[in-house]
């Protein structure tokens, strides 16, 4: 990683997709807006870009939760529909009770958007 991307990385969450499906309806407005019938998660993935950690995110009631079985957050997109997403470190950063420290979680996967 050259240092402009170490920078970048240490700045802002790195945000990684769990498969290909769901990184282009995330990437892809027109997709989001015929699968989801929303446009919000254009705004929620960009709070997530200029975030640097996870405790940064104000917007869609935040929360932390379980998503089978994995420590993740939920973020409340529209209508019904919310984004669960995980650590995604080598090595994540955790508490001394064993719990993640999202303090220090700055590398995030989107693992499902589901309406509730």
């Amino acid at each position: 990683m050259n240092k402009v991307n170490y920078i970048l990385a240490e700045e802002h969450l790195v945000v990684a997709f769990e498969n290909k499906d769901l990184r282009i309806v995330c990437e892809n407005e027109d997709m989001a807006k015929e699968s989801l019938g929303t446009t919000k998660l254009q705004d929620r993935l960009a709070d997530m870009f200029a975030a640097s950690t996870v405790r940064d995110l104000l917007v869609g009631n935040p929360m932390e939760t379980e998503f089978k079985s994995l420590s993740a957050y939920k973020i409340d997109i529209e209508d019904g529909f919310s984004m669960f997403f995980s650590p995604n470190h080598v090595k994540t950063p955790c508490l001394n009770d064993g719990r993640v420290d999202w303090d220090k979680v700055n590398r995030i996967k989107i693992i499902a958007i589901l309406k509730n």
